[in-house]
């Protein structure tokens, strides 16, 4: 699929969790943090798998994709049993829309690590933004991301 060192799941809470989104509820473009919790693994591959059936567009809670400055995105719809991965990096900002419905969007995510070795990467915690639009969000995501990654050590 992807040139890829042998990959793994975290053995440790890092990098997965069971998701529910009601009404109103979205997450704004963020990045993962690099590493796992131990430091000991580099974070490669973020995996979504969606889980409520009957899942419409007019529903929201799409994922959405984001080029590197957060100027556009490819919006992918939560549909039942879809599973959708993606590779992680410094540059892949991701986020969901709001939630229309009045019932639970449901998803697992689990992310998958190499280990640390070869070419080294740069290591960076989790970052937050804002769509484009959302001048206050950006300014205040880059300043705390800084921040975090002044004290970040994997």
């Amino acid at each position: 699929l992807l040139d890829l060192d042998p990959i793994s799941a975290d053995p440790g809470a890092a990098g997965g969790e069971l998701v529910l989104m009601g009404r109103g509820d979205h997450a704004s473009p963020f990045i993962d943090a690099s590493h796992s919790d131990c430091g000991s693994k580099i974070r490669r591959l973020k995996l979504f798998y969606f889980t409520s059936p009957d899942w419409e567009e007019n529903k929201g809670g799409l994922l959405e994709i984001w080029d590197r400055k957060i100027t556009g995105a490819k919006s992918i719809l939560p549909a039942a049993d879809r599973l959708v991965i993606m590779e992680t990096s410094e540059t892949s900002w991701h986020s969901l829309g709001t939630v229309m419905a009045d019932r639970d969007l449901c998803f697992l995510t689990k992310s998958y690590f190499s280990e640390i070795g070869g070419k080294p990467r740069k290591a960076y915690t989790s970052r937050f933004s804002g769509r484009p639009g959302e001048r206050g969000k950006r300014i205040l995501g880059y300043a705390g991301g800084a921040i975090r990654n002044l004290f970040y050590r994997p």
